[in-house]
């Protein structure tokens, strides 16, 4: 794996570690108009992200990265105020975590699909699939 490979990876991890610092102060704000404003911006990056512009690509994905931080966090604050104390035992508590867990789970799955060889990598478009993923959920 070489350097460019290594630094698209990390760079969605690095946007989730940067919003992870200022997301509370971030949904003091109102939650609601956190969560519509955030899912346009992930599916704007995640398209964005498809186009065949290295730089262009890693801007997007960092910014993917702060989108979902922002999204899995607000997305849990408000289940676990709208959902009520009497079920909230019965799987609510733990399903951000289960969904999270399964998306991962869903794209480890895909990963198959993906050529071992880097001349390879670089000439299939199969790599758009996972930048796409995040747009129909």
């Amino acid at each position: 794996m070489d350097n460019t490979e290594t630094l698209l990876q990390s760079l969605s991890v690095a946007g989730i570690g940067v919003v992870s610092i200022a997301v509370g102060s971030l949904i003091s704000r109102g939650r609601r108009p956190i969560l519509i404003g955030f899912s346009f911006v992930v599916i704007g990056s995640s398209l964005a992200s498809t186009v065949l512009n290295f730089p262009l690509i890693c801007v997007m994905r960092f910014i993917h990265g702060i989108s979902a931080g922002v999204l899995v966090s607000t997305g849990a604050k408000v289940i676990e105020e709208t959902t009520p104390s009497n079920i909230i035992d019965k799987g609510f508590s733990a399903s951000t975590n289960l969904f999270i867990n399964f998306g991962i789970m869903i794209l480890m799955l895909l990963g198959i699909g993906m050529p071992d060889d880097t001349e390879s990598l670089r000439t299939t478009n199969f790599w758009t699939v996972f930048y796409l993923l995040p747009v129909p959920f």
